[in-house]
């Protein structure tokens, strides 16, 4: 199978039409976003763009055969072109340096009320110069033409003026001082003398109509015409009805998007920025066109077509409904609308010169007809539906390109796609180049762009980004990568659908990578934790890349110096962990369509040195470390040891050794509490066996000690005099400073009853305690308390209340000075939770609501009580007392039960053990009676017989 049959095989297979058999060409421009294309013309194919050189100049490119040129026309932002080139739509900041300064207007006073002619003053204080105006470019001249600012100025009395105050505009306003522009071209005719967009205005502030603002956060549409009044050019306002719901003296915010060729239509929309639900304001966020009267500068206002819901109601949007496109015969807009359930599609509406009307929308879809290829698991497992926005239509409005935003359900990926009205729906870009055999670029971008699954390259973020134009005739598609997930210096390109004039231009590099790179351990400081290099290229692809050291090609992988390289056959390149034997002069070699390369400058990459690397950096390079407080540095700590211990993944940074001797026999607790970033520690023996170690202390920290739950800590370890052990400390993640080490001797002991096998046996009675030793042995699931009462690592201690013979006793933590102990009563160590309390209910004498209390807890036999620290706030102290009242049954009493009082009145009896209390116990047991329960599990039966007999002859 030839080539060309392959690919029109593939393109029917998924749906798409290829108007020859030719094979498709694809062009990197270097750096910019290209915004506009024109058709091909004498073999060559003009773009239009921002961003060209810098991320500000507007400029374009211009593709002919086997040549790519640039030019860079400058301003500060723009970048929109007339179909024939000849034209660029800018934006100038108001400095006064480029050209004369547009002020707004203000007046205070007016009377009557929303007066259509008030007294103007000139503002002082605004637009400020870091905001930016409407500017075109021509290229016959390289010159730019300022469009000025909205007309209704200084109390002007020309038409223009006059028509702007009905409409409660009175010139161009501010937005306070940002950096955004207070006139913003969008889009410019097929020939460039006419240029829409959105402008700020100078209005009324409020409902009382007698202050005009220039800061009144109100919007307009408006339309330049360069050749009006004598060739001196002017600004229109375009009309918009006052809004219906709030604020509806105000006139709606307006916005322009394109205009056709000649500038006696445009399309846009009204309250693109206003929040709110269709039954609120049924006219807003919809799209609109103005079309002017012949001979006139009056222009009409009319909605377009939509759907209409349940209630009756059009389907509106209360965001912006994002771009919308026009043919410069005015006859086919594209843009996005809603259908009667209110989902989001891609709509064409088509001009009906019979009835001189919209047609109803075009559904062109809403989704892709089959689901991307290269979508990641974040993307798949989401499962929200894309949303499409149209970038760009042919002239005919066969052929419709634009982005498609993916959620990961945390962040969003953009991708494209194309639709033509002779294939079947709506098709992802990456598969449809993949299908016509357009070479490289458009592959996807994992393992990085899905994290979550790293073992499949295919899936991931498209290097091809996503269009962002598309020729009048459809066979010129502009693009680059767009969205909140970028890939850094991704190629921006120009691809001919069918082929073209050109077939192979040279590499060339655009954007070199930086001359300097400073690494270092500490994220605080002004370098980087690891190296990232970065080139653009522009040429015919497929291109190659190759990044070198010192001349010599890297491959990716572990490097010999414990470092990482990743990228380093691609246009980024990173060094994960760099040590200081990784600092040298690294390049980019690209080679071309043609095979000659070209190599970028060189890029010098160093270790801070601030830093200098230390010498601990492993056991047998270990220093000393004395009690109390040793300072260590994991800034200038490069290396990986591997000997990561206590964390989830086995890795860690910035590992340092230092070696303890103690001077005494006993204990010594070893933390980082004092340092400032999330730390690991680690004990070994001089053989190099793990003592103990720890990543997060957590809520385990000792009380009274400041130790964030990020930092580590080792209890306890015992100790021999004159037998030294071995210290590793290290930065979990990425450190933030020089860290803090610190040796503690003789620490306080832990508890006698920290464990539950240990617990302590009490009766009725106070009983001390102190949990700031205390370790945690026991797991919690969710048991009914508090949410702090399912903390899995509070510190905790252990009491054993005994009562074979039965019990009712209320505990308590009234009293203590900790704040929020928690109690939980078990059966048995490791057993469920009987019951528990938090926060003490209702009101108790002597008792805070924050302790602790269980009140009129009946005991059948033995029970534990845990006293814990809860988990909801860091206590001060962890001194308290647990109180036990009630009743404990002795094991000696059950047969004395004359004189207990009555059937309901259970032993004790009168202390006297008798014939009398064999008589009444014959009695009550006969009767059923209650006085009978000896064991005191409510029900008189034998166990009860056998228990009175026992102890009567035992004299009990």
């Amino acid at each position: 199978m030839n080539h060309m049959i392959r690919i029109a095989t593939l393109a029917m297979v998924c749906g798409l039409a290829l108007p020859a058999f030719a094979a498709p060409t694809i062009t990197a421009l270097g750096s910019g976003t290209p915004l506009k294309v024109s058709n091909s013309a004498g073999g060559t194919i003009l773009i239009g763009g921002g961003g060209i050189g810098n991320v500000l100049n507007a400029g374009r490119w211009s593709l002919t055969g086997n040549t790519l040129s640039a030019t860079i026309a400058g301003g500060t932002g723009g970048g929109y072109m007339s179909e024939d080139g000849a034209y660029l739509t800018g934006i100038f900041l108001n400095n006064g340096i480029s050209f004369p300064i547009i002020r707004g207007n203000t007046a205070t006073g007016v009377n009557p009320a929303f007066s259509l002619d008030p007294t103007l003053v000139a503002s002082t204080t605004q637009p400020a110069n870091t905001e930016g105006f409407g500017t075109r470019w021509t290229a016959a001249n390289n010159t730019w033409r300022s469009m000025g600012g909205l007309p209704g100025g200084l109390n002007g009395t020309s038409p223009l003026d006059i028509a702007a105050r009905t409409l409660l505009t009175y010139g161009s306003g501010s937005n306070g001082g940002s950096s955004g522009n207070f006139m913003t071209p969008n889009a410019i005719s097929a020939d460039g003398r006419y240029t829409v967009g959105l402008g700020y205005i100078s209005s009324y502030s409020n409902s009382s109509g007698t202050t005009i603002s220039d800061n009144t956060f109100q919007w307009r549409a408006w339309i330049w015409d360069a050749d009006a009044n004598g060739g001196l050019g002017s600004m229109t306002v375009l009309p918009t009805p006052n809004r219906t719901s709030s604020n509806t003296w105000r006139k709606r915010t307006g916005n322009a998007y394109a205009v056709s060729a000649d500038g006696s239509l445009v399309v846009g929309a009204t309250d693109h920025n206003v929040g709110t639900s269709a039954a609120a304001d049924p006219d807003g966020g919809r799209l609109a066109t103005w079309r002017r009267t012949p001979g006139t500068d009056t222009w009409t206002m009319s909605y377009l077509p939509a759907a209409v819901d349940a209630t009756g109601l059009v389907q509106t949007t209360s965001s912006s409904p994002g771009t919308v496109h026009m043919n410069a015969a005015g006859t086919i807009i594209v843009g996005r609308s809603f259908t009667t359930d209110g989902t989001n599609f891609i709509a064409k509406w088509v001009w009906n010169p019979v009835t001189s009307t919209w047609n109803n929308p075009i559904n062109i879809g809403s989704n892709l007809t089959t689901p991307a290829s290269w979508l990641p698991g974040s993307v798949t497992s989401c499962a929200i539906p894309p949303t499409l926005t149209p970038t760009g239509m042919s002239a005919d409005g066969n052929v419709i390109v634009g982005s498609v935003t993916y959620s990961t359900c945390g962040s969003f990926m953009t991708g494209g796609f194309i639709w033509a009205n002779t294939d079947d729906g709506i098709v992802d870009w990456y598969d449809y180049n993949t299908a016509i055999g357009t070479p490289s670029n458009f592959e996807s971008y994992g393992p990085t762009g899905d994290p979550s699954n790293p073992s499949d390259p295919t899936k991931g973020l498209c290097k091809g980004g996503n269009p962002t134009g598309i020729s009048p005739d459809g066979n010129i598609v502009i693009g680059a990568q767009g969205g909140t997930q970028r890939i850094i210096n991704a190629p921006n390109w120009v691809l001919q659908r069918t082929g073209g004039t050109a077939t192979c231009v040279p590499a060339a590099i655009s954007v070199n990578p930086a001359a300097t790179a400073i690494f270092a351990r500490c994220s605080a400081f002004p370098t980087q934790t690891s190296v990232s290099l970065n080139v653009t290229a522009s040429g015919t692809l497929p291109v190659t890349y190759q990044w070198k050291k010192d001349g010599v090609a890297l491959t990716d992988g572990p490097s010999a110096n414990g470092s990482t390289f990743s990228g380093v056959n691609n246009f980024n390149f990173r060094i994960t962990a760099p040590s200081p034997l990784d600092a040298g002069l690294y390049t980019c070699t690209v080679t071309g369509c043609d095979g000659a390369s070209v190599t970028s400058t060189a890029s010098a990459v160093s270790a801070d040195a601030t830093y200098p690397a230390v010498s601990n950096q492993s056991p047998a390079t270990a220093l000393p470390a004395l009690l109390g407080a040793t300072n260590f540095n994991a800034c200038a700590a490069y290396l990986n040891d591997g000997f990561a211990a206590c964390t989830p993944t086995g890795v860690d940074f910035a590992p340092v050794w230092y070696r303890f001797v103690p001077t005494f026999t006993g204990t010594v607790r070893i933390q980082t509490c004092a340092s400032t970033f999330d730390t690991t520690l680690a004990a070994y023996t001089t053989e190099l066996n793990l003592i103990q170690c720890n990543n997060d202390v957590g809520s385990r920290g000792i009380v009274g000690t400041t130790c964030s739950s990020t930092r580590s800590l080792l209890t306890r370890i015992e100790v021999t005099e004159g037998t030294p052990i071995l210290i590793r400390v290290s930065a979990a993640s990425t450190a933030t400073s020089t860290g803090v080490l610190t040796i503690i001797q003789n620490p306080a002991a832990t508890p006698a009853n920290d464990l539950c096998d240990n617990a302590q046996v009490v009766g009725i009675g106070s009983y001390p305690f102190n949990l700031s030793e205390a370790t945690d042995d026991l797991t919690l699931g969710t048991d009914g308390c508090s949410g702090s009462g399912s903390s899995t690592s509070n510190r905790d201690i252990w009491f054993r209340i005994n009562a074979p013979l039965g019990g009712t006793v209320t505990i308590d933590t009234c009293g203590s000075t900790m704040t929020n102990p928690m109690l939980h009563v078990y059966g048995e160590c490791g057993g469920t939770v009987i019951v528990c309390n938090d926060n003490r209910v209702g009101t108790v004498p002597n008792c805070t609501s924050q302790q602790a209390r269980i009140p009129d807890l009946v005991l059948t036999g033995s029970v534990l009580v845990r006293v814990s620290a809860s988990g909801s706030s860091a206590p001060a102290s962890g001194m308290g007392t647990l109180n036990i009242t009630g009743t404990i049954f002795a094991p000696c009493s059950p047969a004395d039960i004359v004189g207990a009082g009555g059937a309901s009145d259970l032993p004790p009896g009168d202390g006297v053990l008798d014939g009398s209390d064999f008589i009444a116990f014959i009695n009550a047991f006969s009767a059923g009676d209650l006085l009978a329960d000896i064991n005191h599990d409510l029900i008189v039966d034998g166990d009860d017989f056998v228990a009175f007999i026992n102890a009567f002859g035992a004299g009990c």
